[in-house]
Order: C-alpha cells, then structure tokens, then sequence
C-alpha cells in the first residue's frame, strides 16, 4: 500500500517564457540600472512582441526610451498602448528634433541618450525580441570587469516559417556568429549596434553619442575609440534575436550586401580576406598547402574539409538555438528522491517549483516522514499552490537498491507519460525540463534523455576541484559515449518515456540492481530504445563538498563499476592525458620516428586546451576561477 499525502491536485496551466540560454542568470540587485534605447521606424506584425519583451524584462532597475523621427511615425500609437498597459515601467518617448549629422540612426538615438539617467546604456533595435534575463546578461557580463566598455549580443534569429527565414538564421547561425566568436577569442573589434550594451562613462570619454554623427557604421567606430582608450569589448551569453515579420530573399540580399559596401567602404583589404572564412576557398588553399608539405592528396583533403566545416557549423548554430515554448509536449512526472537536508536543499527544490514548463508535477519521495527535509518540502508546497505537487513516504522495502525502495511509490501514482529522475542536490534551470522533453520527443526510438553532470558554481577548493572534475574528464565519457551509442545514463538527472520503462517491467524491475541507471539504459537499448543527452547539464549544488567527500563519492562509484565490468580496470587509464599520450608517443615513434618527449608535451598542451574548451562549453560562459587554478585543480585531478 502507498501512503500517499496530496497538497494539491491539478496543477494549473501556465503563460510561461522560456528563453534562457545555458548559463544562470541569478538576479543581482548590486547592477546598475540600465537604459534601454531603442530607435523606431515604423511597424510591421511583430512589433509589438518584440517591445513587449522589453516591457517583461526581468530587470530590477531599468527604463526604456522610445526613439522616433517624427510624432507621425505608424508606430507611435503602438508603443504608447504598450506604455499604458505596463504602467509600472520606466518608459518615455523621444522625437528626432532636428539633424545633428549624417548618420540617421544617431540622428534618431541622441535625444533619448541625452536623457538617460543610469550609467549603462543599451542599444536595442525594434526588431530584437528580447529574452527575460537578456538584460541581466548583458549587465553582468559588462560589469564583470572594470575595463569591458561594450558587450555585443551575437545577431540570430527567432524560428520563423519560411525558406527565406531558414536561410537568414542558417547565415546568422553559422558564418555570422563564427565571425563574433572568433573575433572576440582573438581580441577583435566587432560590436554590432542591433543590440549592445556600454557604459556611459565610457561612452561620455569618447565624446558621447553626438561624437559618431557623421559615421555610418557607428557600433564600429565606437568599439574602436573605446579600444584606443583602453577598453574592451566581449559578447553576451545569449545571442540577439532578431523577428522582422516579413524576410525575403530580396530583402536579405539588399541588407547583407549594403553590410558588404560599408565595410569595402571602410576597409577595401576585407575584398582580399572575406572569402578565405568561408568553407572552399579556405579549403582549397589548405588543401594545395598541406600537398606541398606533406604530399596529401587534394580532393581527400578539400573532402575532409568540407565535412568537418559543415559539422562545426551545425554545431555552432545548435549552441546559437534556444529552447521555445511548445504545449504540445507531454506532461511530466519529476520524481525527486530526498533524504535529509543541507543549506542549499529549499534553493534547488525551488528551481523546480518555478520551473517554465506547461504541465509537470512534483513528486517528493521520502523514507520516512520524519525525515528533516519534510518540513521544507511542505513549506515550499504552500508557498507555491498553483504547482502540482506530492509527498511519498516508503511503506516498505521492495527489493535491494535503496533509492529504488525510495522512488517507487512515486513512480506508481506518476500521472504523466513523461517521467524524470532528479536528485535533491540538483538546481534546474527555468528551461531545462523543456530541454529534456524536446530532446525525447524529437525521436519515437528515444526512450533515455541524460543530462550530463556538472557543477554550479561555489566557493571554496573542493568544490572547484569537483567542478574541473565534472567539466573535463567526466564530462567527455557523456560526450563520447554518446557520439558512438553507448549506453552512458545517470540516475542523477533523467528523463524516459514511462511507456517504454514499463516495457522492461517498470521501476520494479531494477529493484535489485545498484547501479540502476545504467540496467535501465541496457535493458531500454536491448528493446531498440535509443538514448541520449541533453543540450544542457545537471546543475549539482550541495552546500557542502569537501575532498574527502569527493574521494568517497568517485570511489564508490568505480567499486561499482569494476564491480559490474571488472574489464574497466585495464581500459579507463587511457582516458586519462598521460597514460595516453606515453602510449601514443611510443605509438608515433615506432611508426614515424618522432620525438616521444616532444610528442608527450605537445598531447599535454592539446588535452589540456581541449579540456578547458570543454568545461567552457559546459559553463557556457566565462570560468569564475582563473586559467591557473584550472590548471592547478586539472593537474591534481589528472595525477
């Protein structure tokens, strides 16, 4: 018998807003506040969805200034809707009154600039829909070091139907944006004024806005006097979306070749380095290079060439992709096993209590209800009413592995076709339950979606040491074994289609298994399941880590696994930098008579690098500790 105490029993539909990239954007109320200029010119269908995105923003301190050539723009009546049905916003409207120069977007802007009143000001255009913590973004990235004047989002699209629109986000997707992200590792200056972000001071030193009226390419001119002055520039953690309501290929052509006049204008030495970004021309000298050097065969290399550009660029637009509300996704059944509690248990319950989802339910699992985490759990029921959510306790041991004892009865009154595993120390992201319910329903073989474990970010040694852990070498066995199909779930965080569990006998079945994650992928994978990854990892936060707490925790878990397979005793060292590359160095000396301590350093300086990008693409974002204690943290791990 299941015991069973219900707080609630419907959950209620919500307008939810899912728009966040990887990163967690944590409010700050220590950020200065921001004016937000936005220069108009007249109106098309989705106006109105882009400036209500402003009005939404989730910001604690900002306005939005309204910039207009004329009262009798068509717009005009719009925005002023706008500003009476949100009437708790900051929001003023300025009109052009008379021509300071040249450029008409400065002509437009320097009225509203003048007023501004907070030190960081931003430049949006009409056609940026903005996502809730854009703002914030941007605000932290800018102000996460003295010197940074500018941060630039990187132009992309919003889904829109169409072909015209598919090859506008392919082209902003993949060659656009690899022009932003490979000029921003190299230190380049490549602003973009469709959406940016500056410190006023900054600006104010440069001469203001007033100072670039004769300048038709304004965003580059004003990175470039902020450089000469010792600032930098960067790029924000979410790209800017752009949702124009009409996009032809006409129209697409006349935009990106007047970009195209204006930088030969500028610039006329890009005519001669332009084509070299892109895939066959830089292909094709690559090629006739490397048969000069090392008498490789052309068309083999312009191939392969072609093949790894095309993958990169797919990859490159998937990281650019952001996840977008869809209610005709399945409900979810989140069972969370808990047993006792730490400081940071009520933040990560919460990340699910406000999950952006359109239908979920909450299903605690205890061993007792006298566990210290119960009253937390309650407390958070009644502070959220309009969640579905429910407490289990077990009435009995059904069979060897705890955490199945703990999870079942959940399981058996789960009401969703959808079902995910979720561990108390785990903190979810507002779209992550989205992400894991696109990424399963996106195939009718996909039974098992993982999210790869990593860390958020915590103060002290061990946690940092667990972070580099999580983000380099454990990290890449998900990565890898999910390229070639290996079966690689975690009990950590997961979701699977209950159909397809109750095919293998349900959560019963594994009820004697330990590592019953990993029966469950085998025995979903044996009925021709297929599983997977997420697009974004599993957050862990417990408040406390401490290095023999971690050596416990990945101790047990390779007892396990040599336990299981006892064959991964003589293979799981070659995951490893060192025992690798000695083996390739006397690999590469047989065979080419290479020097084996040169070849040793230089797969140290390649692991190394590949590491570092690795963990960079896990934290989507900048590390908050420094390239020396990643060193530091990587070298201990590694030895």
């Amino acid at each position: 018998m299941v015991r069973i105490i219900s707080f609630r029993s419907k959950s209620t539909e919500k307008i939810f807003r899912t728009f966040h990239l990887h990163k967690v954007n944590e409010p700050d109320a220590t950020l200065p506040g921001v004016s937000i200029i936005k220069p108009i010119m007249g109106t098309d269908e989705n106006l109105e969805i882009n400036l209500t995105s402003f009005f939404t923003a989730e910001y604690y301190q900002f306005e939005l200034i309204f910039c207009f050539h004329s009262p009798e723009d068509v717009a005009v009546p719009v925005v002023k809707a706008l500003i009476e049905r949100y009437p708790d916003v900051d929001a003023t409207i300025c009109f052009q009154e008379h021509e300071i120069g040249f450029n008409p977007k400065i002509n437009n802007m320097n009225p509203g600039y003048l007023v501004a009143k907070y030190p960081l000001i931003m430049i949006s255009d009409s056609t940026i829909f903005m996502r809730p913590d854009g703002i914030l973004d941007l605000a932290k990235r800018i102000m996460s070091h003295e010197k940074l004047g500018l941060i630039t989002q990187i132009p992309y699209c919003m889904d829109r139907v169409g072909k015209a629109n598919c090859f506008e986000q392919v082209f902003f997707g993949t060659s656009h944006s690899k022009i932003y992200l490979a000029g921003n590792f190299l230190g380049f200056n490549c602003p973009t004024g469709m959406s940016s972000i500056f410190k006023k001071a900054a600006l104010e030193e440069c001469g203001g806005m007033a100072a670039f009226k004769d300048y038709m390419a304004e965003d580059y001119f004003l990175g470039k006097n902020l450089a000469a002055r010792g600032y930098k520039s960067g790029i924000s953690n979410q790209p800017a979306l752009q949702n124009s309501a009409a996009t032809t290929f006409t129209s697409f052509a006349n935009r990106v070749g007047g970009w195209a006049k204006l930088r030969i204008a500028m610039m006329p030495q890009v005519i001669l380095v332009e084509p070299l970004q892109d895939c066959f021309p830089a292909g094709i000298i690559m090629a006739f290079s490397v048969y000069y050097l090392f008498d490789l065969n052309i068309p083999m290399t312009i191939f392969l060439n072609f093949l790894f550009w095309i993958f990169m660029d797919y990859m490159i637009m998937r990281v650019m992709q952001v996840n977008e509300p869809d209610a005709t996704l399945p409900g979810v059944s989140i069972i969370k096993p808990i047993m006792g509690t730490d400081e940071n248990l009520e933040i990560n319950l919460t990340s699910f209590f406000t999950a952006e989802y359109y239908q979920f339910e909450l299903i605690f699992c205890f061993h007792s209800p006298e566990d210290v985490a119960v009253p937390v759990v309650k407390a958070l029921i009644e502070r959220y009413p309009d969640v579905d959510a429910t407490i289990c306790f077990q009435e009995h041991e059904i069979g060897f592995n705890p955490k199945i004892n703990n999870m079942n009865p959940g399981y058996l009154v789960a009401k969703y076709p959808l079902i995910m595993i979720s561990d108390s120390t785990i903190f979810m992201r507002p779209d992550g339950i989205l992400d894991l319910a696109k990424r399963i329903m996106s195939h009718e073989k996909l039974g098992l979606i993982t999210q790869i474990p990593y860390c958020m970010d915590r103060v002290g040694k061990a946690n940092c040491f667990e972070q580099v852990f999580f983000g380099t070498s454990h990290s890449k066995i998900y990565l890898a074994g999910n390229f070639l199909g290996f079966n690689c779930p975690t009990g950590m965080s997961s979701i699977f289609k209950k159909a397809a569990l109750e095919e293998c006998g349900g959560m019963a079945a594994f009820k004697d298994y330990m590592a019953e994650d990993y029966f469950l992928g085998k025995n979903l994978a044996a009925r021709g399941y297929k599983s997977g990854i997420s697009n974004q990892p599993a957050l862990q936060n417990s408040a406390a880590t401490t290095f023999t707490s971690f050596a416990n925790r990945v101790g047990g878990w390779a007892k396990l696994r040599i336990a299981m397979m006892p064959q991964v005793i003589l293979v799981e060292p070659l995951q490893d930098c060192f025992p690798a590359g000695i083996i390739m160095a006397f690999s590469v000396y047989y065979l080419f008579d290479l020097n084996i301590p040169m070849t040793i350093f230089l797969n140290f300086l390649f692991w190394i690098f590949m590491d570092y990008m690795i963990m960079r693409v896990m934290q989507n974002g900048p590390l908050t500790m420094s390239l020396i204690q990643f060193i530091g943290f990587w070298f201990l791990r590694e030895f």
